[in-house]
């Protein structure tokens, strides 16, 4: 559905109503809830009430809209075929969740009175994304792989999600690096990996390559293993760039210098004109991510500055993926880049 099948009130509905479907959806994911139920054709009322007594206005509610189909002679409930596709997705839900602060603290954040210590739902983001990339990103980066890589340096890891889907889709991996700066990521890979003694969890910020290759090159006493690797970075770039090119370009001049045989998986998002999300926008959430993108001052790099950095860094585009093209010139909302080192 495109923008001119609604009409103005219609619209209004769909604003307005995001305001409390977010949050439920967000919380019954999270938890693990959704994906029980969307595991059952039919699920227990009485159940469902003994373990969250104060559930059935959210059931009623969800009913209501035509996410379950409430059966209260039979005392159950069951998803709809509307409510399978929403549930089944909703990791967007949670990143989209995870920077509700911003929006409860408009003022601090308009008036830049304390808005600093704002600050995203980590945790939640962190799960949220792990289901998003998985759904959307990570088969399209898997069919882009064409080589057998045996080591896998992933910078920003989140939670681990690409790490254990690149090993088992790739089963000449003999070795896998996670780095991330936060300690709730690091704890959260550390313990999705727990009995998998191939995979090393390094927790320091992605863009000191020196220290964190450091740390690798004193646990496995020298590079040699890592000679034919794929270094895979995930939304990432918009994270350290703080909307400039430069820190990004040495980012890869470094990598270069430390792993000179190393190809590089890139996933980002790319910065775009209001005017042309307008005709999408009801078929894309990119004005929500731009929109807190900003808010919390991640530097989205637009699909001209992607380019540019293409001419001033020691690699060069091997595969490509790209994703909801918008505007007369077709610009991707997101992309994936296989990039292999400059002859």
């Amino acid at each position: 559905m495109n923008e001119a099948k609604l009409n103005p009130r219609q619209k209004m509905v769909q604003f307005m109503r995001g305001y409390y479907t977010l949050p439920i959806i967000s919380f019954l994911g999270q938890k693990g809830i959704l994906d029980q139920w969307c595991k059952k054709e039919e699920i227990s009322l009485s159940y469902t009430l003994e373990k969250l007594p104060g559930i059935l206005p959210i059931i009623e509610y969800l009913t209501s809209i035509d996410l379950l189909i409430l059966d209260q002679m039979n005392n159950s409930f069951k998803i709809s075929e509307l409510g399978q596709k929403v549930f089944s997705r909703h990791g967007g839900f949670n990143i989209l969740h995870s920077y509700h602060s911003y929006f409860e603290n408009l003022e601090g954040v308009l008036t830049q009175n304390g808005s600093d210590e704002i600050r995203v739902e980590r945790n939640e983001n962190i799960y949220g994304s792990g289901q998003v990339h998985k759904k959307k990103y990570f088969k399209d980066a898997l069919k882009l792989i064409d080589k057998e890589y045996t080591t896998n340096i992933d910078i920003a890891c989140g939670n681990g999600e690409f790490i254990q889907e690149l090993l088992h889709s790739t089963p000449s991996l003999e070795n896998s690096i996670g780095v991330d700066l936060s300690s709730d990521s690091v704890k959260t890979a550390n313990k999705r990996f727990a009995n998998n003694n191939i995979v090393q969890i390094i927790q320091s910020d992605g863009l000191n390559v020196t220290t964190w290759s450091s740390e690798i090159k004193n646990t496995h006493r020298d590079f040699d293993f890592l000679s034919n690797g794929i270094i895979s970075m995930w939304f990432f770039l918009h994270e350290i760039s703080k909307g400039e090119i430069n820190g990004i370009i040495e980012l890869f001049k470094n990598l270069r210098l430390q792993f000179p045989n190393n190809d590089i998986l890139i996933c980002e998002n790319v910065m775009l004109d209001p005017e042309d999300l307008r005709g999408d926008c009801d078929m894309s959430m990119a004005p929500e991510f731009l929109l807190f993108h900003k808010l919390s001052r991640q530097g989205v790099l637009s699909w001209s500055q992607y380019q540019e950095v293409l001419e001033k860094i020691p690699y060069s585009v091997y595969q490509e993926h790209l994703y909801d093209e918008v505007g007369v010139n077709g610009t991707p909302s997101s992309f994936i880049w296989l990039l292999e080192p400059k002859k």
